[in-house]
């Protein structure tokens, strides 16, 4: 069987950077386009206790990092140095958000650990 796409979910844990690592390697071989994802916890219930400009400056901040780790993958994971590969960020309920773009994506296979 030949995959397309390939997802990867990430927490960017050691156990999902195995994963991630797996899954570039069935991409690299299967010449197939691997999307990396992480979900961002959504905190926007913390409106309700800090301000609007707190949020966002809380939000710029997940971002930058969130940033920084997918940038450091390719340290993590040499393979990816060699492929095309994309990062991609949701907010929200990890489980949900990660089922969400499952279900919208057109990946024929997801790897996540």
């Amino acid at each position: 069987m030949s995959y397309k796409h390939i997802l990867a979910l990430t927490d960017f844990s050691e156990n999902s950077r195995k994963a991630v690592e797996e899954a570039a390697k069935i991409a690299k071989c299967q010449g197939s386009k691997l999307t990396v994802l992480h979900v961002a916890y959504d905190q926007s219930q913390f409106q309700t206790y800090i301000t609007e400009k707190q949020y966002a400056e809380i939000k710029v901040k997940i971002d930058a990092e969130v940033n920084e780790k997918f940038d450091k993958l390719e340290d993590n994971i040499p393979i990816l140095k060699d492929m095309d590969w994309e990062s991609y960020l949701r907010r929200g309920t990890p489980y949900i958000e990660a089922l969400y773009a499952m279900e919208a994506g057109d990946y024929d296979l997801v790897v996540l650990g």
